[in-house]
């Protein structure tokens, strides 16, 4: 019993009536897959697509230079089976970093400059960042915490032979691959695996849901409150 409308979508906060899927096909064409409820926003997923695979070499490298500098966080959630392959992260605008006046992380001023643009472009955009899963990294089947957000992840690192770094969303599997974008909703039940000889590297960026008025009180403040890690 409670507010969920499907068995594979039980996030901790449910925000009833917003079309739902666990794939949302094509990252720059966000519309398709509400049956063209979200056309307006196909202009701004365009640009912002096309925005993020322009820039992947420019945050690889920036996330090379976090590694290197041991500015990634080793993430601990239950989800993460511990022993099989670590699991870090960088969240470009976490709390927990030194900031500056834009809220934005001075330890990563390319992934700032994304996200400026992103914005700009009109992306409703409520956090971004870097994560990465060694080789042999599982985390396991969970939800996310609302489905009043969805997901991007650009491939920056992942290794071939292609397929076997796999984000798996309700009962659809798909690889991660160099320069392209998966686009989801972390609402429904997901898991990673990461079966590489070396790790694999995402850029995510997480949004508020273009069919949220963003004006209601269950508008992007309540979508991402509070904010939580970046994400797999």
């Amino acid at each position: 019993r409670g507010p969920w409308e499907r068995a594979n979508q039980l996030p901790q906060v449910f925000l009833p009536g917003l079309p739902a899927s666990p794939w949302h096909g094509r990252a720059d064409d966000l519309g398709d897959f509400a049956g063209g409820l979200l056309a307006g926003c196909r202009a701004w997923a365009r640009e912002a697509a096309g925005l993020l695979r322009d820039s992947r070499l420019a945050l690889l490298m920036e996330y090379d230079a976090l590694r290197s500098t041991g500015a990634l966080h080793r993430e601990t959630e239950c989800i993460h089976e511990h022993g099989r392959g670590e699991w870090r992260s960088f969240e470009v605008n976490g709390v927990w970093e030194a900031r500056g006046d834009d809220g934005c992380a001075l330890a990563a001023p390319r992934a700032c400059a994304v996200m400026a643009r992103l914005r700009a472009a009109g992306m409703p955009l409520l956090r971004a960042g870097y994560s990465a899963v060694e080789a042999g990294a599982w985390l396991r089947p969970h939800c996310g915490r609302t489905n009043g957000q969805l997901k991007w992840h650009l491939g920056l690192r992942v290794p071939r032979p292609g397929g076997c770094a796999v984000l798996r969303v309700a009962n659809e599997s798909r690889p991660w691959r160099e320069g392209e974008i998966l686009s989801f909703d972390d609402s429904f039940e997901h898991e990673v695996w990461n079966s590489c000889p070396s790790e694999r590297v995402v850029f995510q960026v997480v949004f508020a849901h273009p069919a949220l008025p963003s004006g209601s009180p269950s508008g992007p403040g309540q979508a991402d409150a509070p904010l939580g890690v970046v994400g797999h």
